[in-house]
């Protein structure tokens, strides 16, 4: 039987927005806080006309954009379709009448992109008055280069026109094109001396620029470029280089170029580092206070692999720090290597070394109450049923320890009609809906946080009723979620949207459809439109090359990528490529959730030396944070979602895969009234 089959169970107030205050949907009273808003015709009709603009906009349409301009009336986002034809065509209206627009819409999420666009037109036009009048201030490279070097044709240009100039020149990544002109100027006039040229050959280096830092390095004189191309080749080549520096004269800088480069190796290939650790710390350029600090690096990279020397190393490395306070993750790993090897006792005497706020995290407190019930289960029982009344990952673990009810509440408390009216009355919130519902999400998300900014926890709280009401569900979860009481208000931060697509698609493969919102609700917080650094998209965070292989085994065709972005598409695959992954991790629940997260083949490596530990040892162990977080969280959402779907949840432990953890579904009690809180959600 598969491992998810195993699983399944049944202040802005201008002319247009005193108009909209209350326009295109019903302000809630206490009674329905949570119905979904209700949207008036000339609403909705307005959204498409501005859609249609926007598209215009696009193309450059603007006898289109006119057109559906007439039907708008007060809508308010009218503003986004003249600071579009602005940004095309910045220099049609003089620069006094632009810089007073743009003063009228200060803080608006367009008014840094056409600022920028304006800024950038001035400069490529020459006109250095409008530029030096309204740019000075501007923090965009391109722009701030042009102001520099209209400074330098006025007649008295700044005394500190040079130093502004380098400090501008020494960032360590590559410059804009438009700023040639003022780099040409300072290597004529004013020059830029090694000593500049080696600090920005160091931060390109370390940026992530080798390009950029082997053409500066070309620049150097006599006595800095050997150093930079033997930077440069242990950057590139780390094992060659560093066996290479054996040959280096001794200098401060082999010592840096020695321990920056293998502190890299052991980050990248901790394997490879000690392989060249003896002769290094043999050889010329490592001095005791180098070694030290290199020595807790490798403890801590034989920690994460939990290799056999990782304690020995760590000891020693906590020892060689005596007198001072020990670093954290020393002790940290120290921690997760004794939970590794079962040793108890160890664990509670490395868990009480740790800083305060460290030692009370919930993590350690969950450890150490587990730790203490293995060597004594009564001793042990007090601090898991303390931990266990906490509604996350490891309260819920706690619970199942201590037999305790799961503290799962849905708060009652009622958002007061006149709180709901003030909210929904503020201005930039309701624009902040009408960019969410017409797809502009980057501006959506910039008002969202612009008008809740210095707000109380009950207007915020009330805004994430709002943004609820309106499927924003992307908002509601992340204003909760920053709020303290907020945390208790299930239904808006566990959204069941798109049940019925995800409860049929799991249900066809087998799959625990509260597994699925959990994971979902990791992935992208419902953010149907969610895009990741690495590609991913949509709901269940797919690759495109991932969904066209799944698709292809299943028959599909094969899907674009805007399609992955469609909540039904993408919950079809997602579902498809999770039974799929299932078949070739066949470890359990968690270490699913980790290939999911980080992928299969890193997650079998990881696996090698932890396929006997316990399913919660296992995940705290787990090297990458990310992943560890991951794995955890969908772990405690899966669980809330199985009681949101059926009033009671299968045991966290359970889906841990933890021994003695066959129980019957966990029912869940209601902690102590927060009558304060309540009152102040209630009362205003």
């Amino acid at each position: 039987m598969s491992i998810l089959a195993v699983m399944r169970p049944v202040v802005l107030l201008n002319r247009f927005c005193r108009l909209m205050v209350l326009s295109g949907f019903l302000v809630p009273g206490a009674a329905d806080a949570a119905a979904p808003v209700q949207t008036d015709n000339t609403r909705l009709a307005q959204r498409e006309l501005f859609r249609a603009a926007w598209h215009a906009a696009a193309r450059r349409d603007w006898t289109a954009v006119a057109e559906a301009e007439d039907g708008l009336g007060d809508y308010p986002l009218r503003p986004w379709l003249e600071a579009e034809r602005r940004r095309q065509t910045p220099l049609l209206v003089p620069a006094d009448e632009m810089a007073a627009w743009l003063d009228r819409y200060s803080g608006w999420p367009f008014h840094r992109r056409l600022q920028r666009q304006w800024l950038r037109a001035l400069a490529a036009a020459g006109d250095d008055a409008a530029l030096l009048r309204y740019g000075t201030a501007e923090t965009d490279p391109e722009v701030q280069c042009a102001v520099l070097m209209a400074k330098t044709r006025l007649p008295g240009a700044p005394q500190d026109l040079a130093d502004r100039a380098r400090a501008l020149w020494r960032r360590g990544a590559p410059h804009p094109a438009a700023c040639d002109p003022l780099w040409n100027w300072l290597r004529q006039g004013p020059g830029i001396d090694d000593e500049l040229l080696w600090t920005r050959f160091l931060l390109a280096l370390d940026g992530g620029h080798p390009a950029l830092a082997a053409q500066l390095a070309r620049d150097l004189d006599d006595s800095h470029r050997p150093w930079a191309e033997r930077r440069l080749a242990v950057a590139l080549r780390p094992q060659e280089g560093l066996r290479q520096s054996g040959k280096w004269p001794a200098a401060p800088q082999a010592l840096e170029i020695v321990e920056w480069g293998l502190a890299r190796l052991i980050r990248d290939d901790v394997d490879q580092a000690l392989a060249l650790w003896p002769a290094l710390a043999a050889g010329p350029h490592l001095d005791p206070a180098a070694q030290a600090r290199l020595q807790q690096n490798l403890a801590l990279y034989r920690a994460l692999r939990l290799a056999p020397d990782a304690i020995d190393r760590l000891d020693r490395a906590l020892a060689a720090a005596a007198g001072s306070a020990p670093d954290t993750s020393l002790l940290v790993w120290r921690a997760r290597v004794m939970l590794a090897e079962r040793n108890w006792a160890e664990v509670i005497a490395t868990i009480d070394r740790l800083p305060g706020d460290e030692r009370s995290s919930p993590r350690w407190r969950y450890f150490r109450a587990r730790a203490l019930a293995e060597i004594d289960a009564a001793a042990g029982l007090p601090a898991l049923a303390e931990l266990a009344a906490e509604p996350h990952y490891y309260g819920f673990l706690a619970a199942d320890r201590s037999a305790a009810p799961y503290t799962l509440c849905e708060d009652v408390t009622d958002v007061s009609p006149a709180l709901a009216r003030a909210v929904a009355a503020n201005p930039m919130l309701q624009i902040a809906l009408e960019l969410f519902h017409v797809g502009l999400l980057d501006d959506a998300r910039a008002a969202w946080r612009s008008a809740l900014r210095g707000a109380a926890e009950p207007a915020r709280i009330a805004a994430a009723a709002l943004a609820h009401r309106h499927g924003w569900h992307e908002s509601a979860i992340g204003t909760l979620s920053a709020t303290n009481s907020g945390r208790r208000f299930y239904t808006w931060r566990f959204p069941l949207a798109h049940r019925a697509d995800v409860v049929r698609e799991a249900t066809f493969r087998l799959i625990d459809p509260a597994l699925v919102f959990g994971l979902i609700r990791a992935e992208s917080a419902f953010a149907a439109e969610a895009r990741s650094r690495a590609g991913a998209l949509g709901l269940m965070q797919l690759l495109p090359a991932t969904a066209r292989l799944v698709a292809a085994r299943e028959n599909w065709a094969a899907p674009e990528a805007p399609a992955l972005y469609e909540p039904a598409t993408n919950i079809r695959l997602g579902t498809a490529y999770l039974e799929e992954l299932a078949t070739h991790v066949e470890a359990g629940l968690p270490w699913l959730l980790a290939a999911y997260n980080a992928g299969p083949d890193i997650v079998e490596e990881w696996r090698r030396n932890r396929r006997e530990l316990p399913g919660d040892i296992a995940i705290e162990t787990l090297p990458f944070v990310e992943t560890r977080d991951y794995v955890a969280n969908v772990l405690a959402y899966a669980t809330v979602y199985d009681w949101r779907l059926n009033g009671d949840t299968l045991p966290l432990s359970a889906r841990l895969g933890l021994a003695g953890s066959k129980t019957p579904r966990r029912q869940a009690a209601c902690p102590p009234e927060n009558t304060a809180v309540a009152a102040a959600i209630t009362a205003q």
